[in-house]
């Protein structure tokens, strides 16, 4: 299954200053990787918030990590060295890696499905009602899991870590031209990719014939907001999982 890619162009949109595992996973199975990367990540909204939430890490029964780049962020603002005494969560795999490599912990929980409601119904389980927990996620995060938590009798702090900023390159057009599958794994992303090519109406014409694929629910169902046809959505979000979709649709459409 390595070659079941082969020759076929791959558009990876992810941020620049995030690792390439994406893109070097479809490499391994032989994809023309092209990049088109439509977010930048920014500055905390309130870099006061972000360093105080990190100096007072050990105040909390539980650190909640939505994204890897919110992990990044926290532990760079944390001068403790030691690890955190508090237990942490992390939305995904990847999430939990960096944990384990920023923070020193060795115990993560990780929810059965990479999603923030799944991620927020684990923590409930684990938790005692009332459990004092700090939230760490992006400015523009979807409410649902502070939400869940905080309606299951959480002390909830939820601070943001990072900003994501849409500036797709101004050649995004000929960039997605130029390509068979585009991959989307945020909403910001699905939205940015929008913004770049003109809006809904010209972003749904100029993607017309380009297989589509997200990383999960949140990002098909804002590319179907938007209109777009979404063709793979692996039932489990993750980078290993979209490829694998991938490399299967391709091999049913060979003749």
């Amino acid at each position: 299954m390595a070659s079941s890619l082969h020759g076929v162009r791959v558009l990876i949109t992810r941020a620049p200053d995030q690792e390439d595992a994406l893109g070097a996973l479809f490499e391994q199975r032989g994809a023309r990787v092209r990049h088109a990367p439509v977010l930048r990540i920014g500055p905390p909204p309130d870099e006061a918030a972000l360093t105080r939430a990190a100096e007072r890490a050990d105040d909390y029964e539980w650190l909640v990590f939505a994204s890897a780049n919110g992990v990044q962020a926290f532990a760079a603002r944390r001068r403790a060295k030691s690890q955190p005494t508090a237990r942490v969560a992390a939305v995904g795999p990847a999430t939990a890696a960096a944990a384990k490599e920023c923070l020193g912990v060795s115990d993560v929980l990780v929810p059965a499905q990479y999603v923030a409601e799944s991620l927020a119904h684990a923590i409930v389980e684990a938790a005692p009602g009332g459990s004092r927990i700090l939230l760490v996620q992006a400015a523009d995060a979807r409410p649902a899991l502070a939400a869940i938590l905080r309606a299951a009798g959480m002390h909830l702090t939820a601070v943001a870590a990072y900003t994501t900023v849409s500036m797709p390159p101004l050649d995004l057009p000929l960039r997605v031209k130029d390509c068979d599958v585009i991959t989307l794994t945020s909403a910001s992303a699905v939205r940015a990719l929008v913004e770049g090519l003109g809006g809904d109406g010209p972003a749904s014409l100029q993607l017309r014939g380009k297989l589509i694929a997200c990383i999960g629910p949140v990002s098909e169902q804002e590319a179907r907001n938007h209109g777009l046809h979404v063709e793979l959505s692996p039932a489990q979000p993750g980078f290993e999982a979209l490829v694998d979709a991938v490399c299967a649709y391709y091999a049913h459409a060979q003749p």
